[in-house]
Formats: structure tokens, C-alpha cells, sequence
């Protein structure tokens, strides 16, 4: 049987865990890797495939995403970037 989602107070889905990722995805760093799999209340990241991009999630409902080239922590130039 599947598990329920876990819900936020106003009732939003919690992201904590789950990954939205390219299928060869492989980190650059640890640091960067946790983001992948954070709620979208903290800092997280995703691949966006529509548009080929990172973007780091703005907490409005996961809606928005701020484009990422470089890995904010390593400096890894990162599959979508711009050179």
C-alpha cells in the first residue's frame, strides 16, 4: 500500500525526500545532492526538463525557480548552464 504524502500546514505537499532530477544525474557534491532531495521550504534544487535547467525552488508553491549555471557551493558548472 502507498504511502500518504506528507502535508504542510496550509495543506501543500512536502517535498522532503523526493527528487526531481535527470535520469544520469550525478552530483558535483555532497552539498548540492542533499538540495536535490529537500522540501521546497529550505533551499532546494531541480532539473527542470521543459527548459533544460537547474533553478533553485522559490517557496511559492513550486511554481517559480531561480535559473542556476554554477553549483553555489563547489563551483561546478552544472548541464543547462550558459558558458
Amino acid at each position: 500500500m502507498a504511502e500518504s504524502p506528507r502535508l504542510h500546514a496550509d495543506g501543500t505537499e512536502c517535498l522532503d525526500g523526493a527528487r526531481r532530477v535527470p535520469k544520469t544525474y550525478q552530483p558535483c557534491c555532497d552539498a548540492f545532492d542533499r538540495r536535490t532531495a529537500s522540501c521546497v521550504n529550505d533551499i532546494r534544487f531541480e532539473w527542470w526538463p521543459s527548459s533544460r535547467h537547474w533553478v533553485v525552488i522559490v517557496p511559492d508553491g513550486g511554481s517559480s525557480g531561480l535559473h542556476l549555471s554554477f553549483c553555489p557551493f563547489c563551483g561546478f558548472g552544472l548541464a543547462g548552464g550558459r558558458p
